[in-house]
């Protein structure tokens, strides 16, 4: 049977005459170009259909997975992927398999579905983690694993292995002959790693990381890793404060970036970036015009757009410093909406632009004055008296607060500096009395528990715990008690408030989550749960914390 492939551009009439590995080459050459390649897929499957050829018939399976999943059509993609897993374990083909589930994570991950792709992720790992497998294909899968817990907030976590996966392409660049084969992935992964630096205030090493990808990006005439990596440059240079180096940077960035058909998903981080450049400036306006850039093309190409909350944060502050206060309340609830906030819960915004009482009560206010100047006169004299009395128990109450102020300064001041001096989630194992090789070996993963950041799962209890340790719920109970010193739930909630402690202090984005988020993030909940529990840790509720931190 001939198959006949669609005329479209540049059509190749000797497709269809061709072997199936010519035309799979074919394909994987053309895909990401300008070639329309669908209507070879197609003619490839029916080939290998035809054939009965069912690995060549998953692998065009795959293909057509990769392209739906370019268009944004994520059923579709789902739907051919699946079948090419099926394919796969029919076969017993593993290293097919952790390709395919690999893959199918993409999918998930580029629908914000980040659950869904580390649990693929993960599951194409245990087929991947084999000598076998190219270097490269477990670098990437790797990757991968690392952008969500990048995603996750689990920064110093994804920064390990970020550093980890750089060192290994460093390797890679060096061999001999090998350095063109792996410039685009080694770029995405300094890149990725600078903007981890940049989000845990390491500046410098975020700025060497940059300079050295666009190094390579020039070296290899790179176009889109060249204008990623001076946009992130100028990312690094609003931390810094240094504004308008950052503008010089960026606009050179934009200008790269609008004349390359590959830069949709990076051009709405650069004109948020040149809009920080200007908010930092008190260019207001200018900030805003950009900052609406961003928001206009995540909408009109339905992005996947993770920063947008703070652009529309952004652009609340801006309105408010110019005083249009009616912009500046559509455009924080904006904000407000997009962090997925319980309408019961007030956003409160961490560096003091904005408070409940201004944003809610700004009007009343306005209308409060003007009565109050109108009927002032009639009830002057009644009016000093209450004032007096008022006066009287304002002062007491101020004494009352400042000592209590001060008492609370002074544990958050202990709590800082126990911070800089130890680990606050690492237990100290060498006070453990050690009573038998089986409660220390159950002590040793109880070490790895913690350091895995494993409790921060909501669903992680006592018997999940027990299982992992090779013993029954009641044993470890009683280790944890003779041990910690305290009961599991109580060792739980200990290891998440100590984690979230030193989180808050070395991660500022954080700090603008809500209190909701803040729980959710490290296995509470509710809101109240994890207050209560921070209260009785430290001595202060987490707003007080999170409000203090930001003057150290």
């Amino acid at each position: 049977m001939l198959i006949i492939v669609p005329a479209f551009g540049q059509v190749d009439t000797s497709f269809p005459q061709k072997e199936l590995t010519a035309q799979s080459k074919f394909i994987e050459k053309h895909q990401g170009s300008k070639v329309d390649i669908e209507a070879y897929i197609e003619t490839y499957l029916a080939s290998a259909i035809q054939a009965k050829n069912a690995n060549h018939e998953a692998k065009a399976y795959y293909y057509l997975c990769r392209l739906h999943r370019k268009k944004k059509n994520a059923e579709r993609a789902h739907y051919f992927i699946d079948k090419a897993i099926s394919i796969a374990k029919q076969k017993n083909d593993s290293y097919s398999l952790g390709l395919f589930l690999h893959r199918k994570g993409t999918v998930f991950y580029a629908t914000a579905k980040n659950e869904q792709a580390l649990k693929y992720y993960l599951k194409a790992y245990e087929y991947l983690h084999t000598k076998e497998t190219p270097v490269e294909k477990l670098l990437n899968l790797r990757y991968d694993i690392a952008t969500i817990k990048l995603k996750a907030k689990h920064y110093s976590e994804a920064l390990t292995r970020f550093k980890s996966i750089a060192k290994s392409y460093d390797s890679l660049f060096k061999r001999p002959n090998n350095a063109g084969k792996h410039h685009k992935p080694f770029v995405s992964v300094l890149a990725t790693l600078a903007d981890t630096y940049t989000e845990q205030g390491f500046l410098k090493e975020a700025m060497d990381a940059y300079e050295k990808a666009l190094h390579i990006s020039i070296t290899f005439d790179y176009t889109f890793g060249t204008y990623v990596s001076l946009g992130g440059k100028g990312k690094v240079l609003n931390h810094q404060k240094e504004y308008d180096k950052a503008l010089t940077v960026i606009n050179e960035s934009i200008q790269m970036a609008t004349t390359d058909t590959l830069a949709k998903g990076v051009i709405p981080f650069l004109y948020a970036h040149k809009g920080e450049s200007y908010f930092g400036l008190k260019e207001y306006k200018n900030a805003i015009l950009n900052f609406k850039k961003t928001d206009s093309i995540v909408k009109a190409d339905n992005l996947n757009f993770i920063e947008l909350d703070y652009v529309l944060k952004l652009i609340a502050a801006s309105y408010r410093a110019l005083e249009d206060y009616e912009k500046s309340s559509f455009y924080f609830y904006a904000h407000a909406d997009k962090s997925d906030l319980n309408e019961k819960e007030r956003i409160k915004l961490r560096e003091t632009i904005f408070n409940d009482f201004e944003l809610n009560n700004i009007s009343k206010e306005l209308e409060t004055i003007k009565e109050e100047k109108g009927v002032f006169k009639n009830w002057f004299y009644f009016s000093v008296f209450i004032i007096l009395c008022v006066s009287i128990i304002f002062v007491i109450t101020v004494f009352y607060y400042k000592r209590k102020q001060r008492n609370t300064k002074e544990k958050f001041d202990k709590l800082i500096a126990s911070i800089s001096t130890k680990e606050v989630a690492k237990s100290n194992k060498k006070n453990f009395v050690i009573s038998d090789e089986t409660s220390q070996e159950i002590l040793e993963k109880l070490d790895d528990f913690e350091t895995s950041l494993a409790f921060l799962d909501n669903k992680y209890n006592l018997a999940i715990l027990a299982k992992q340790c090779n013993t029954n719920s009641n044993y470890l109970s009683k280790i944890i008690n003779h041990h910690k010193q305290k009961s599991f739930s109580q060792y739980l909630t200990d290891l998440r408030i100590n984690y979230i402690i030193r989180e808050l202090k070395n991660n500022k984005k954080l700090r603008a989550y809500t209190i909701q988020a803040i729980a959710e993030e490290i296995g509470f909940n509710k809101a109240e749960a994890f207050s209560k529990a921070f209260k009785k840790k430290t001595g202060f509720n987490p707003s007080y914390y999170i409000k203090n931190l930001e003057t150290i």
